[in-house]
């Protein structure tokens, strides 16, 4: 890729971006099903008291995280089309009202949020396979996160879902370095304590003992991808807190 040229006087203006503006005029639902590898033992050979369908099939049903949001949400991307001497810069701006996460580990709420902000600046260098940079900023007001142990398999679930496809081989290696900033405005994370880990109805604080968590941001995570390896990986994380 080469830088594009300056126009000249006389000629013909050029698009310099293509921009794609999406507004929310209802209630908006997206779901996200996955492959739960943690519960591959329920289906070895076996193992009775299965759920067996009409045909005589045994039925496993999927994961799934459902992301919704209400009327007034938004998303906005940049895609330029000119390059400078640098590259260019794809922006990417989400903005979701009353966020509500549920998933299928109790198909009730993880996440709910007034409002979730998301700000993404991906970096294309002029070289396709030059070390860039992606910079993700999210803005969450008052959110409230219900984590059970049961969420933290399904979110490993998820990344192995991700991940599942074969490596990359060196010829097509793009080392990236994804940088994260988490911003929380009155967040309140609760942790069920019941007696024997019993837990019945958890998002019902009455109902159970809690373990209260009060914090406001999470800043600067930077996870670099820039090390090839044909095999295992292994991924440094370092977070700063404040």
């Amino acid at each position: 890729m080469e830088p594009s040229p300056i126009l000249q006087p006389g000629q013909s203006r050029a698009c310099t971006a293509l921009e794609i503006y999406i507004e929310f005029v209802s209630d908006v639902s997206v779901r996200v099903p996955l492959r739960e590898k943690s519960k591959d033992w329920k289906y070895t050979t076996g193992v009775e008291n299965l759920d067996v369908n009409a045909s005589g099939f045994i039925t496993r049903p999927y994961g799934w995280v459902d992301i919704k949001a209400s009327v007034g949400s938004s998303i906005k991307m940049v895609v330029p089309t000119m390059t400078s001497p640098t590259g260019y810069t794809t922006t990417l701006d989400v903005s979701l009202v009353d966020v509500n996460v549920q998933t299928s580990v109790n198909y009730v709420s993880l996440l709910t949020c007034k409002k979730l902000k998301l700000n993404a600046e991906l970096d294309s260098p002029l070289v396709w396979n030059t070390h860039r940079t992606w910079t993700f900023s999210f803005a969450v007001s008052r959110p409230e996160i219900f984590l059970l142990r049961d969420h933290i398999f399904l979110i490993q679930d998820l990344v192995k879902d991700w991940t599942a496809d074969n490596t990359t081989d060196l010829t097509h290696c793009i080392p990236i370095t994804y940088k994260m900033q988490l911003r929380l405005n009155n967040a309140m994370l609760y942790l069920c304590v019941n007696q024997d880990n019993i837990i019945n109805n958890p998002n019902v604080i009455d109902d159970n003992g809690k373990l209260d968590h009060y914090f406001e941001n999470l800043r600067h995570v930077s996870t670099p991808f820039n090390t090839f390896c044909d095999s295992i990986h292994y991924t440094q994380c370092t977070c700063h807190r404040s």
